[in-house]
């Protein structure tokens, strides 16, 4: 099984899955942690590190515009290669800040360099995903990359733990190593997988043309609007837990581990799964799946029913997310695949940093009302399912259907005025 499972995909699946998990394990060592030393080793308020945070999510934003432009130009495997060298000594130089406890707008701004490295790696990852997969294998392609992000995200906080103890410091060299060990994955064992005929020139208006594709363009708006709802999960839902429903600290921290754990485990078969439906109708039950989860969380009244509530977000996770990498992937011609990649990027990241504003603003305010407060969360992810129904009108058949081709199941044809996606 094993054996077939390795040979269905071209090797650079593979290297990317390997290279994945392992600059996610490194990242996931230290993020956790440099909020706590800011607050508590520098004595920075929090409200200051909320906002270093947010710039640093801007400027991620910029870097996946970069790195998708780049991946166009100069080649997947070079972008790829660059960005984790030049994110290694960034995190180099993090690692001497807290070690000399420089002043935190120097650590900041040092946070905000290392992110933008790393957005800019993220576009031409994916991108090298759908030039070696085809068009029926890419949401079970997808799916299984990010297995590797979060079984590397499962890892890290727990050797992040251990090396906090000896220093902070110890925990940027150690994201540093994973940064370098990540470049040398990909630079030893993968190809170029951009021909060389089909790279394009950067011109800012083909970048600004982008928002005539409508299909494309609709897409990233509906998706926009999912991303402030999901984006909750580490700022709102984290806070509500503890404070609100009373759990503990190390509750919570068991909380997040079953995210993590349940996409590991059933990412992958859940995806080949999903292939029989369109692509489409996948995203808009994943989007229903977060609405339904994020509303039960008003009803909590302790752990075990915050645990439910967090199986059924993660399903919504794990339904969406290598259905939506899928949808960018057909959407994008393949000399502009990086740039629909970056644009795609950019609408995460806008709507990752919107989520915890609105989400705050909220809490603030209706902190007393939680059916009220969950119930508008709920209602951004139920407008966003609504919407991905709509945009299975629009789009092409031959580009909605996780098989590459129009394959419906007998359940879908019988509904076909509902579920039919665009030009017939």
């Amino acid at each position: 099984m094993i054996k077939g499972l390795l040979k269905e995909y071209d090797s650079r699946v593979w290297i990317l899955f390997a290279a994945r998990f392992v600059a996610a394990m490194g990242f996931s060592v230290a993020m956790p942690f440099l909020s706590l030393y800011l607050y508590q080793e520098l004595g920075v308020e929090m409200r200051v590190v909320g906002t270093i945070f947010m710039i640093s999510a801007g400027s991620r934003a910029l870097g996946t515009i970069l790195g998708g432009e780049l991946s166009d130009t100069q080649g997947r495997r070079k972008v790829m290669i660059s960005s984790m060298c030049l994110r290694a000594l960034a995190y180099m130089g993090m690692s001497y800040l807290v070690l000399v406890k420089a002043p935190y707008g120097v650590l900041g701004l040092a946070l905000v360099v290392s992110s933008f490295l790393g957005s800019v790696f993220m576009p031409a990852s994916s991108a090298m995903v759908a030039d070696v997969v085809p068009q029926e294998k890419r949401v079970k392609a997808y799916g299984l990359i990010r297995v590797g992000v979060n079984a590397g995200w499962a890892l890290g906080p727990a050797l992040g733990g251990i090396f906090a103890t000896l220093s902070y410091s110890t925990l940027f060299l150690f994201t540093a190593f994973c940064s370098l060990a990540t470049a040398l994955l990909i630079g030893l064992f993968t190809q170029e997988s951009l021909q060389k005929g089909k790279r394009g020139d950067f011109a800012i208006k083909d970048l600004i043309a982008i928002h005539k594709d409508g299909n494309f363009f609709g897409f990233c708006l509906i998706s926009l609007i999912l991303f402030v709802a999901t984006s909750q999960m580490i700022s709102t839902l984290a806070v509500f837990s503890v404070d609100r429903v009373g759990i503990s600290k190390v509750q919570l921290g068991y909380l997040f581990t079953t995210n993590g754990l349940m996409v590991v485990l059933f990412q992958y078969p859940f995806s080949s799964w999903l292939r029989r439906f369109r692509i489409t109708t996948d995203m808009a039950f994943g989007a229903l799946l977060y609405s339904l989860g994020y509303f039960s969380v008003s009803l909590a009244n302790g752990f075990p029913s915050l645990v439910v509530s967090m199986v059924v977000i993660t399903l919504g996770e794990i339904t969406f997310s290598p259905a939506a990498m899928t949808m960018v992937a057909n959407l994008s011609p393949s000399a502009s695949r990086g740039r629909y990649m970056g644009v795609f990027s950019l609408i995460e990241a806008v709507g990752r940093s919107l989520g915890p504003f609105v989400g705050g603003f909220a809490l603030d305010y209706l902190k007393g009302y939680p059916l009220f407060l969950w119930g508008i969360i709920s209602t951004l992810s139920l407008g966003s399912s609504s919407g991905f129904f709509w945009l299975g009108r629009r789009i092409p058949r031959h580009l909605n259907s996780g098989l590459g081709k129009e394959v419906i199941p007998p359940l879908q044809r019988t509904s076909s005025s509902i579920w039919a996606g665009g030009k017939r």
